[in-house]
């Protein structure tokens, strides 16, 4: 006698696909290297200071951690890095970091909220860097 199957049709649906695709790891590393190579020449010609090349590598390494801690966490049940912390992150500079971590671990890249709140902390912080370059150029001295 044949078993009937308890499967629904759920259960054979396909995963949901990413409402925004991930760059790949090759895009989200040329993408965040692009970013800061013009950081970097910013620097070289002295249109911003060191500190802002330092604070971009700081923050980007930090952000990379915590993206790498909280995907640990999702898998093994462990204790969540709030979204509101990697969007903090972001804001502050540490996007680059961010979106190659969610390439390199796969993670936040489904999250339609998470993305839209993601992709805003980028311009807002790119904005912030024009605003702040801008603000020291027409500086005296």
């Amino acid at each position: 006698m044949r078993r009937q199957s308890r499967l629904t049709d759920s259960d054979h649906a396909r995963p949901e696909r990413p409402v925004f695709p991930s760059l790949g790891v090759p895009a989200s590393f040329a993408v965040s290297a692009v970013f800061l190579l013009v950081v970097i020449i910013l620097v070289a010609s002295k249109r911003a200071p060191i500190e802002v090349l330092g604070l971009y590598s700081v923050l980007s390494v930090v952000t990379i951690a915590a993206y790498g801690w909280d995907k640990y966490a999702a898998v093994s049940g462990g204790w969540r890095t709030p979204e509101r912390t990697l969007h903090l992150l972001s804001v502050a500079g540490g996007w680059p970091g961010a979106l190659v971590a969610q390439s390199v671990f796969r993670h936040k890249t489904r999250k339609r909220s998470f993305q839209i709140a993601f992709w805003f902390t980028v311009a807002a912080n790119c904005a912030l860097l024009a605003i702040v370059l801008t603000e020291l150029a027409a500086a005296p001295g």
